[in-house]
């Protein structure tokens, strides 16, 4: 989906809606506007609904109440909309009880112009639960969006819908079946971590390799940690390391051997050797311990750092993350506590007699809390040496202390 904001709903303001009518941005495929509320008959329900499912069956898009367009679709002025807030809880209420399957993702908000006109703005997702029927009040009905308009679905639509998800799905299970088997090429017989995650729409081109946005985000992730161990290369110096271009989109690595990449698609990716988390036992030389703090430092900052990019790009969309540690095996943990911290936990450590362990992919619809991400895979990693989750988390937060 087009993103005509290039930023998240919730930071749009009144200066990107005022903009939109002076550069005249017509009605099209991902944007529709509306002058009034729509009404309480179930015939202005029912075309509510309507409009909300077309834009999820197609790309998805924005629906602006309270934005007068002339017959050409060209947004003209504002009209206020009255009770906004109360209008817009009865928008979502409806969609959540009169559309099937749930539109997940869907989101929206009001705004207040300088002129004092109050509006409803309404994000919709580009759907990966596709095809959603209208269910209310006899009407069982999908619509679709082409262009400006919306049409009722036909069965070769509905019957595409369902197979175009089936290959969203492929898509990314592929994408991440080659992107394994490069790795294992790359790494061989090497210990690593890797992170990586990707909006679910992989075949999309969303990154701009020129854009200065993205060289400083990897130089210098945002709301990265203090402790030393995080993703940012600021302290590293540019003369040393700086973006490169590749074949896929972006690469920065530092001298201790941590690689970021950023495909053109939106693939992040982080690549440490296990080594940056190992150490010998002090009281038996042969055992090799996996550092937990360090461990648990680099993925708390990776999400942290996956949510500045989401907002740098405005991507609303899925992200699917998964996490992989090669050839560790023999590799100890100790559960990062000096004693198990809840009566049902293993002992203080444990260790991996596999080679590998690959934490499946996850669905992220938010990362408001970029912290409970992390600690969902810390915990799994945790779980796969026999603890129940991983310390030093308070209410889905990280709390090193």
């Amino acid at each position: 989906m087009e993103n005509i904001f290039q930023k998240k709903l919730d930071e749009i303001a009144c200066s990107d809606i005022n903009n939109l009518i002076t550069i005249g941005y017509k009605e099209r495929q991902s944007i529709e506007y509306k002058k009034e509320m729509y009404g309480r008959s179930d015939s202005d329900k029912k075309e509510m609904l309507k409009d909300i499912s077309s834009m999820a069956n197609a790309y998805g898009g924005y629906l602006l109440i309270g934005i007068e367009a002339d017959a050409s679709g060209i947004p003209i002025k504002p009209f206020h909309i009255a009770d906004a807030e109360k209008e817009r809880d009865r928008i979502e209420q409806s969609c959540i009880s009169s559309i099937e399957p749930r539109i997940s993702g869907l989101k929206s908000k009001t705004i207040k112009l300088d002129s004092g006109e109050e509006i409803i703005i309404i994000f919709i997702p580009r759907s990966i639960k596709k095809p959603h029927m209208v269910s209310f009040s006899g009407l069982d009905q999908f619509w679709i969006r082409h262009n400006d308009k919306k049409f009722p679905m036909a069965v070769e639509e509905i019957k595409d819908a369902c197979i175009n998800v089936e290959n969203i799905w492929n898509d990314m299970k592929q994408f991440l079946k080659e992107r394994e088997l490069e790795l294992n090429e790359e790494i061989r017989t090497n210990a690593f971590l890797i992170i990586g995650s990707s909006p679910i729409f992989i075949k999309d081109d969303i990154i701009d390799i020129t854009d200065h946005k993205i060289i400083n985000f990897l130089i210098k992730p945002p709301d990265q940690t203090n402790e030393n161990f995080n993703l940012s290369f600021e302290a590293v110096g540019p003369e040393d390391c700086y973006p490169e271009p590749t074949l896929n989109g972006l690469k920065i690595s530092s001298p201790s051997y941590i690689t970021v990449e950023l495909n053109r698609n939106g693939y992040f990716e982080a690549r440490i050797p296990m080594e940056m988390f190992s150490y010998p036992a002090i009281e038996r030389k042969e055992i090799t311990l996996i550092h937990h703090k360090r461990i648990i430092n680099i993925i708390v900052n990776y999400f942290r750092a996956l949510a500045g990019l989401t907002e740098i790009l405005g991507i609303e969309q899925t992200i699917v993350a998964y996490m992989s540690l090669f050839n560790i095996e023999g590799l100890v943990l100790k559960h990062g506590k000096k004693a198990p911290y809840a009566a049902y936990a293993k002992p203080v450590s444990s260790s991996w007699l596999n080679r590998n362990i690959k934490i499946p992919p996850k669905q992220i619809f938010s990362l408001n809390n970029p912290d409970k991400e992390a600690k969902y895979f810390l915990d799994r990693l945790w779980n796969a040496y026999g603890f129940v989750e991983a310390p030093y988390f308070k209410d889905d937060k990280y709390c090193p202390k």
